[in-house]
C-alpha cells in the first residue's frame, strides 16, 4: 500500500490568515496547548505578530504546567497553522488555534501530546491508511450544592431531563468552535449527558475531544452549574466513559476495515487484535484516577475484559452491526477509556495499538458471540483466554513500567511522566484529609 503525504499549509496560506486577521480588525490570536495530564491551556497574545509566531513560535514558563524544571523552565509554542479559526468572543472576534510543544533543542518536547498524536497518524500515513475517528463525551451535570441537575436516565425527554437545553447551547457553541457533535442526549444516571462527535481526521478529533470538554464546563460554569468528566463520580450510578471509533480508509476515501469476514476485512480483523492484545498497556496510560478503576467493573457497561463483539456493549471492543449497503461505515469502537487523563494520549493508544495489530500480522481471536461481560469472573475469562483490564492504580503503573510497548509509542520520557504522576496522584489520595 502506497504511503499516504498529508497536505502541508503554505506560507502563503499563513500569509492570508494573518492577513484575515488584520481584515476582521481582530486584536488577540489565542494559542492553545495541552499537557500530558489532558488539561488545557492558552496564551494570548497580539495578532499582529500571529505570522511570525507561526515561523519560530514563543516561550512559555514549562514548569509552570508540569513539563520542565524551574531551572529550566523554557518552553516553546509552535502553531499549528491548519488549525487556524476566527471565533466571536463576549466582548468581539477573536482568532484562536492549536498548537506544539517544543523543548531548548526546538524539537518537538517529548512529553508533547500532540507530537505524540502526530508521530502515530504520520505512521499511518506511511502504511497508507488516512485514520477517522470519534468519541462519545460523558458527563455529569450537578447543582452547586452537589445535587444532580436531574433524576432523569437514558433518552429521556423533559421534563425528567432538564438538561436539553444545556446540550442545545453547548451544540451551537460547539459548532461556532468548529468541533461537530452529531448526537446528543440524556445518558443512564441522574443528571447524566452525552455528547457524540462526528468522525474527523484522527488529530483533529482528539483536539475536538478536549475542546469540547473544555466548552462544556465553560457552558456548565455560566448556567451556576457543575460538569464532571471523571469516570465514577459518583458511587452506584453509571460511570462517564470515553468510547472512540476508529475507520482507516485509503487515499481514494475507501473504508478498509470493509470486508468479507462477517463484514469485516483482515486489516479490520488486525486493528481488532492489536487493541485486544495491547488493551492493558492502554488502559495503563488512560487511567489517571483511582474512579478509572471503581468505573471498571462489571453491571455498569464498562468493560473490564479485552474482549470483542458485533453490537455487544458488554465488549471492550465493539464492531456496530454491519448492514447490507452499510459497508463504508463499518467502524471499530473501544469502549474502556475515560477522560480521567489527555484524550489525545487515549487516541495515541487506540490509533497506535490497532496499526500495531496490522504492522504484526495478528490474528484476531474469535469474537465472544453475545457473552454478556458483566457476568463472567475473571476465571472464566482466563479459561477463554481473555485478559483482564489492570484493577488497581499499582498494576497500572506497573504495567506501564514493563511495556515496550508504550515506550516505543509514546517514549521513555513520557512513559516515565505518567509514571511519575500517577504516584503522585496515589500518594494525594492516601494523604489524610485537613477538616
Amino acid at each position: 500500500m502506497q504511503p499516504i503525504v498529508p497536505k502541508q499549509v503554505t506560507a502563503e496560506e499563513v500569509a492570508q490568515q494573518q492577513k484575515l486577521l488584520k481584515d476582521e480588525n481582530i486584536p488577540y490570536f489565542q494559542f492553545h496547548f495541552s499537557n500530558y495530564t489532558g488539561r488545557m491551556h492558552c496564551m494570548e497574545e497580539a495578532a499582529d505578530l500571529y505570522q511570525n509566531f507561526s515561523k519560530s513560535g514563543f516561550g512559555v514558563d514549562g514548569s509552570s504546567i508540569g513539563f520542565l524544571s524551574i531551572t529550566a523552565s523554557d518552553l516553546t509554542v509552535m502553531p499549528d497553522p491548519a488549525t487556524f479559526r476566527i471565533g466571536n468572543g463576549p466582548d468581539g472576534k477573536f482568532g484562536y488555534g492549536w498548537s506544539f510543544l517544543h523543548g531548548l533543542d526546538n524539537q518537538p518536547h517529548p512529553l508533547c501530546v500532540r507530537s505524540a498524536m502526530r508521530r502515530v497518524v504520520e505512521k499511518a500515513n506511511r502504511m497508507g491508511f488516512v485514520p477517522e475517528m470519534f468519541g462519545e463525551l460523558e458527563f455529569y451535570l450537578f447543582n452547586r450544592d452537589g445535587s444532580y441537575m436531574d433524576t432523569a436516565s437514558y433518552t429521556s425527554l423533559p421534563p425528567e431531563d432538564k438538561g436539553l437545553i444545556y446540550r442545545h447551547r453547548l451544540g451551537r457553541m460547539m459548532l461556532e468552535a468548529g468541533v461537530q457533535p452529531k448526537r446528543l442526549h440524556h445518558e443512564c444516571g441522574p443528571g447524566q449527558n452525552e455528547i457524540e462527535l462526528k468522525f474527523q481526521p484522527a488529530m483533529k478529533n482528539a483536539d475536538d475531544m478536549l475542546r469540547g470538554m473544555w466548552l462544556a464546563k465553560l457552558l456548565a460554569d455560566e448556567m451556576n452549574l457543575v460538569c464532571d468528566f471523571n469516570p465514577k463520580p459518583r458511587l452506584g450510578i453509571a460511570g462517564n466513559g470515553l468510547h472512540e471509533h476508529t475507520i482507516l480508509r485509503n487515499a481514494e476515501g475507501r473504508n478498509l476495515f470493509s470486508g468479507p469476514h462477517e463484514g469485516l476485512s483482515d486489516i479490520g480483523l488486525q486493528y481488532i487484535a492489536g487493541l485486544l492484545k495491547y488493551a492493558r498497556d492502554i488502559a495503563a496510560v488512560f487511567a489517571m484516577s483511582d474512579q478509572t478503576f471503581e468505573r471498571l467493573k462489571p453491571g455498569f457497561e464498562a468493560p473490564i475484559f479485552a474482549a470483542w463483539d458485533f453490537a455487544n456493549r458488554s465488549a471492550m471492543v465493539r464492531v456496530p452491526k454491519i448492514l447490507p449497503g452499510t459497508e463504508d461505515k463499518t467502524r471499530i469502537e473501544f469502549r474502556a477509556g475515560d477522560g480521567s487523563g489527555s484524550p489525545h494520549l487515549l487516541s495515541v493508544m487506540i490509533l497506535g495499538a490497532g496499526l500495531k495489530g496490522i504492522e504484526e500480522h495478528l490474528t484476531c481471536p474469535p469474537r465472544s458471540a453475545e457473552r454478556d461481560f458483566d457476568h463472567v469472573t475473571k476465571e472464566e475469562a482466563a479459561a477463554m483466554g481473555i485478559d483482564m483490564l489492570p484493577t488497581t492504580m499499582p498494576e497500572a503503573i506497573e504495567v506501564l513500567r514493563n511495556s515496550a510497548f508504550c515506550r516505543e509509542l509514546l517514549g521513555q520520557p513520557l512513559v516515565d511522566a505518567l509514571i511519575r504522576k500517577k504516584q503522585a496522584a496515589m500518594a494525594g489520595a492516601a494523604a489524610p484529609q485537613k477538616h
